[in-house]
């Protein structure tokens, strides 16, 4: 039974880890985490939010915590998006009242976009914005 070989890069290089799990009655498992935390799955897949998890082919590929704060004298909801690992991604400022435009922020290439929302609530907004963040493969 083989379990938990890991491999990294040289130094100064992102490594790639790969486990393998061999159940020993002809089945394998295996799961791949780049460096930067994102899990291999089939990106082309739905995207659900259960909770507080981000799912997509079945696997958690990353969280999101919501919290509502006052920015300039308007009130905003702030969604903050995270990879399993726990690195924060990206975080988007909603107004909580108004027009539902999304200023997303990316953390890794400090890029600053703005989304129209088509969504309502919490968990709708949530996936809307992680559909964005998959797609430029942030997650």
């Amino acid at each position: 039974m083989v379990k938990g070989h890991t491999y990294s890069a040289e130094r100064g290089q992102q490594p790639t880890v790969v486990n393998i799990y061999n159940t020993g009655a002809g089945g394998t498992q295996s799961s791949t985490t780049s460096g930067g935390g994102t899990v291999e799955r089939n990106r082309n897949a739905m995207i659900q939010v259960f909770g507080s998890d981000i799912k997509q082919d079945f696997k958690v590929i990353g969280t999101f915590s919501h919290k509502s704060e006052r920015v300039d004298g308007q009130s905003v909801n702030v969604y903050s998006f995270f990879l399993p690992n726990g690195t924060k991604v990206a975080e988007g400022t909603v107004p909580t009242f108004g027009d539902k435009t999304c200023s997303l922020w990316t953390i890794s290439d400090n890029r600053r976009q703005s989304l129209t929302l088509k969504s309502i609530g919490t968990s709708a907004i949530a996936k809307e914005i992680a559909e964005v963040l998959v797609r430029g493969h942030y997650l």
